[in-house]
């Protein structure tokens, strides 16, 4: 993308426009006049009318391509604006992964800590859970978009986590039909 031009730059190309102008009206104005042009005869308020013409039109034409690069610039600003959030957003939510992966890991060492000691079939069916969440993070963490069916896989484990861990204590009710398990 070519940098945008500076105000400095659109007021230099506007008086430039502005000048040009003067030249051209005049050139014709007093050229045909100077060469003897026949049948032409310079009257001078011919001359300023053309001018009053000539830097109206060029006041326009500035005005709308002003009103152009404003809303260029708008748009452009707002775009810039949108990415610098999702980047915002998407270092926060790295950050907070980062934060809650190791606590999360040490939780779930404790309870299998106990559970190995009262009850050794659940302790391995809680390894066996265990190992498909970090599987799911591992594969998954790069990803923007998974489908249905292996999220809901991934809450099923992380929730037999959670029951293990605090039991009767928390509860959970999925209800998504199976006509749903492919989307995204």
């Amino acid at each position: 993308i070519a940098p945008s031009p500076t105000a400095g730059q659109r007021m230099i190309a506007q008086i430039l426009f502005l000048a040009i102008t003067v030249a051209f009206v005049t050139l014709i104005f007093f050229g045909y006049h100077w060469v003897g042009f026949p049948g032409y005869t310079l009257v001078m308020e011919n001359y300023k009318w053309a001018l009053l013409v000539g830097l109206t039109g060029d006041l326009v034409g500035s005005a709308f391509n002003e009103a152009i690069y404003s809303q260029q610039e708008w748009r452009r600003t707002q775009l810039e604006k949108e990415q610098l959030e999702k980047l915002h957003l998407q270092s926060q939510l790295d950050v907070l992964k980062n934060q809650i992966n190791p606590h999360f890991l040490f939780n779930s060492l404790n309870s299998l800590s106990s559970l190995i000691a009262d009850d050794s079939a659940k302790a391995e069916e809680f390894v066996d859970k265990l190992s498909m969440v970090y599987r799911y993070i591992l594969l998954h963490n790069d990803r923007d978009w998974v489908n249905l069916q292996t999220e809901l896989s991934f809450i099923n484990a992380y929730f037999h986590l959670l029951q293990t861990r605090y039991s009767e204590g928390v509860q959970l009710h999925l209800n998504v039909p199976d006509s749903h398990a492919e989307l995204l």
